[in-house]
């Protein structure tokens, strides 16, 4: 309902065959508040998430903690998509557009007149012309573009190059969900495989560095320090 270029029949539905977003009786009930009427179908959305979400606390298939977290989610899904209906809705400054449509309609022909005239009628100044030409093409070139960049930005879900591709994130997210989703965990390790493990893999190192000691990588054995030398003095006086 954000934009014209995706709509319920030309964006969800197909997707929807595809993916199986909703069963029919679900899809029949979207149909009947109007997918493309604003943030109903997401409030309604909502609603069956959390639904969902205390059926499943009481069967005890998750805990009150990620209950919790489940329903924070949700609630946050419909901030999210309530303020991305309210920008759609909300339009480019009056004074924006106005600005630019003066410009358009009483600065460039003007300039383009005013121009002209210095520019005088004397054929020998046809380097003048050139000029003078480029310079009132790159002014129209330079406002025209700025009130198109205007009616562009005030609709950033549409078909154009520059605007956000919705289905690639709708893909996205739904192919990355199934991922998490369909995760398999392993069986768990017992005490004689983790030791088994532990004994047969590579050794980085010790767990933590003698203080007092280093390797002499040029000797073979433990080369003592002075300050090794100070605590052996010091434990033989005690």
């Amino acid at each position: 309902g954000v934009s014209d270029t995706y709509t319920s029949r030309n964006c969800f539905y197909p997707l929807n065959e595809i993916n199986q977003f909703l069963t029919a009786e679900e899809a029949e009930r979207m149909e009947e508040i109007d997918m493309d009427g604003g943030c109903a179908a997401s409030r309604e959305l909502v609603t069956w998430v959390i639904i969902d979400v205390q059926q499943c606390l009481l069967d005890n298939e998750i805990d009150q903690f990620m209950a919790s977290e489940l329903r924070e989610l949700a609630l946050e899904f419909r901030r999210s998509v309530g303020h991305l209906s309210n920008m759609g809705d909300q339009p480019l400054s009056f004074f924006y557009i106005h600005f630019l449509t003066l410009l358009t309609t009483f600065y460039l022909p003007l300039f383009a007149v005013a121009i002209g005239y210095s520019a005088g009628t004397d054929d020998s100044h046809w380097v003048v012309d050139t000029i003078t030409g480029s310079i009132v093409l790159l002014q129209s070139v330079f406002v025209i573009g700025l009130r198109i960049l205007g009616l562009n930005l005030s609709e950033p879900f549409g078909g154009d190059v520059e605007d956000l591709s919705v289905l690639h994130y709708i893909n996205f997210t739904w192919k990355q969900s199934n991922r998490i989703l369909e995760s398999v965990r392993p069986a768990r390790l017992n005490g004689g495989t983790e030791q088994k493990i532990r004994a047969t893999r590579t050794k980085l190192g010790d767990p933590w560095d003698r203080p007092g000691y280093k390797m002499d990588m040029n000797r073979k054995g433990i080369a003592r320090t002075e300050s090794d030398v100070v605590d052996e003095n010091i434990s033989m006086t005690c």
